[in-house]
């Protein structure tokens, strides 16, 4: 197994072609997510997934999805419910929820960047 350093990982996939890099659920406590991360996922374009149920879980360790919208470009921002587990609120409900939510950081154009047309880039 080749071990790579910690923070070169995604240059590495860069230059081994990887064109489209997307990182689940960056707000998850687990993770660590520190402010440094965001800058170096932002310099290779890569996008971040934000969604409801990693907000559901996220916690006073992570950053929200408003630290998250506020601080990373809107077309590299990507929504991933995640919903429809029993013990969370129905797909609907969270989904609206969030988008009241966050409609008054991103509007009316960035909700739609967020929810649509980022998606659409990466499977094109």
């Amino acid at each position: 197994m080749v071990r790579l350093p910690r923070a070169g990982w995604l240059g590495v996939a860069r230059s081994r072609g990887v064109e489209r890099l997307i990182v689940n659920h960056p707000g998850l406590r687990f993770l660590n997510w520190r402010e440094e991360h965001s800058e170096q996922f932002r310099a290779l374009g890569a996008h971040l997934e934000i969604g409801v149920l990693a907000d559901l879980l996220v916690g006073p360790a992570g950053p929200s999805t408003e630290d998250l919208v506020a601080r990373y470009p809107h077309e590299l921002l990507v929504f991933g419910s995640d919903l429809g587990h029993r013990d969370y609120p129905p797909i609907g409900e969270g989904i609206r929820a969030w988008i009241e939510r966050l409609d008054p950081i991103l509007g009316d154009a960035g909700l739609v960047k967020v929810t649509r047309t980022s998606a659409r880039h990466l499977l094109e």
